[in-house]
């Protein structure tokens, strides 16, 4: 062989030497990227988990505090009409004094 098929052989074995290297440095940044953006994914959906997790409970104390809610709409519902009722009671002797005044004579 010659020198200039020696100095072709050498070229092709390093041209594929640094074309695996560089394949194997890529390839290993790829993963890298890969593993810490599965990370991160993880850690976001466990929040996002915990976050409808607390919706869920807050939900379910809103939907208890609406129905203390329509029990205290209900007893002040109650007490407006019983209130209703002795304003018209107290409004009847209120009229009889007022026509009782109407007839005593003022200075």
């Amino acid at each position: 062989m010659t020198f200039g098929n020696w100095l072709s052989f050498t070229f092709c074995v390093v041209a594929v030497a640094a074309s695996a290297a560089y394949c194997a440095v890529r390839g290993r940044r790829t993963w890298r990227a890969f593993d810490s953006t599965s990370g991160l994914l993880t850690n976001a959906l466990d929040e996002v988990g915990a976050a409808g997790e607390a919706a869920e409970r807050k939900a379910l104390s809103v939907s208890a505090g609406s129905e203390r809610l329509v029990g205290a709409i209900d007893r002040l519902n109650r007490s407006l009409a019983e209130l209703a009722v002795l304003r018209r009671a107290a409004g009847e002797p209120r009229a009889l004094l007022a026509s009782i005044r109407g007839l005593v004579p003022r200075k």
